[in-house]
């Protein structure tokens, strides 16, 4: 959903902007590879990269339309590397109002009653969006902050209806940071109030549906949380992922990462440098916590039976799986799932361990739990 909103209204639109011909007195664009542009009113400067038109409609080429009540483009495309004095294309400001798009191939409505784009720079945008871009991420990354925000979002596809209140992000960069990389940013994204409906008949709306019914809920709200922070002690990275299902439940991951410094973060492409890095990436302590917010009690009594003898053959099959020093886990993790509460999990070694260990050790269950002090506790 993400990759085909933004890569139609800002891409494309970004594109008809910097790709316009030269005479723009007129109200309609056609482009060579098949897509048109009108709008309205409003005013293009292909020398300055900006833009402001009203009453926006756009044919892409593969078929579909886009329409908009507004859309502002600016950009300071003068902004340099200071060492290798390269021209960089900077948007400072995307802003599109009443925003909406209509696919007939993918068959979906994708709608925003605003939407904001600050500091992007083209590269960053090419990249995510995997249209190749140039070879600058970083240093795009090392002068601006990109930020975004959605309002009143609304995505009706394959039977299921989305709905969002505010979606918000942003990247910063790490100046004068210990490791001395471009590529440790801190991150946030955050998502309120989603509402998840199903419409349609498609299999995905069809379970979702059934699992809604079982609950007696009409529709599945949910919020998310994602941030990463750097900190200078130590050169840790703090990841923090919380999910919240309202009336249902929550789960909420807090990770401690430490990363080495590198001499020439340029190199890290090179496979046997990422390799050593990635050998060298060292594990501090997680946390995470689930909690029940009386999920049973929205379920039938036919559900609860069923949910019971689930619950019975995951006890089972914990304790055949689990390792002997790490049969105290057990308790806690069954009074959970049979009584609700929240479940406590964290991993905290006496000494930083390698992220890399992780994996060696999932042959040795009872050397993981071992050297990386996994603990559970519950509380009703």
């Amino acid at each position: 959903m993400k990759k085909h909103f933004t890569s139609y209204i800002l891409i494309t639109i970004l594109a008809v902007v910097v790709n316009a011909p030269l005479s723009f007195s007129q109200t309609s664009i056609s482009l060579s590879n098949g897509a048109a542009l009108y709008y309205q009113s409003g005013d293009i400067n292909l020398s300055e990269y900006s833009s402001e038109m009203n009453d926006v409609i756009y044919h892409p080429p593969d078929g579909g339309i886009l329409t908009a009540e507004s859309i502002k483009i600016q950009t300071d495309k003068h902004t340099q590397d200071e060492n290798s004095k390269t021209n960089k294309t900077i948007y400072k400001l995307v802003e599109i109002n009443k925003g909406k798009i209509a696919s007939i191939q993918e068959q979906y409505n994708l709608s925003a009653d605003s939407i904001e784009l600050r500091d992007f720079p083209h590269s960053l945008i090419a990249q995510l969006l995997e249209l190749g871009g140039d070879d600058n991420l970083s240093w795009d990354i090392k002068r601006t902050s990109p930020k975004l925000e959605f309002l009143d979002v609304d995505f009706r596809g394959h039977g299921i209806i989305a709905e969002a209140e505010k979606i918000k992000g942003s990247i910063n960069p790490i100046f004068n940071n210990p490791a001395n990389s471009p590529r440790l940013v801190n991150f946030e994204l955050l998502i309120e109030n989603s509402d998840i409906i199903p419409v349609g008949d498609s299999k995905l709306a069809t379970r979702l549906a059934s699992t809604l019914t079982d609950l007696e809920l009409q529709k599945l709200t949910l919020s998310l949380l994602a941030k990463s922070q750097f900190l200078q002690i130590d050169n840790i990275q703090r990841m923090e992922l919380r999910l919240t299902a309202s009336q249902l439940f929550s789960v909420a991951i807090t990770l401690y990462i430490e990363y080495p410094i590198l001499e020439n973060p340029t190199e890290l492409e090179e496979s046997e440098l990422a390799i050593k890095l990635l050998q060298q990436i060292k594990f501090h302590k997680m946390k995470i916590e689930l909690e029940d917010f009386g999920l049973n009690s929205w379920l039938p009594d036919a559900r609860v039976n069923e949910y019971q003898s689930s619950a019975k053959k995951l006890q089972n099959l914990v304790l055949a799986t689990m390792p002997a020093n790490g049969q105290r886990l057990t308790t806690p993790i069954m009074q959970f799932v049979y009584n609700g509460g929240k479940l406590t999990r964290t991993s905290h070694p006496s000494t930083p361990q390698p992220v890399a260990l992780i994996v060696s050790m999932l042959l040795f269950p009872d050397l993981l739990v071992e050297k990386f002090a996994i603990s559970s506790e519950h509380h009703p």
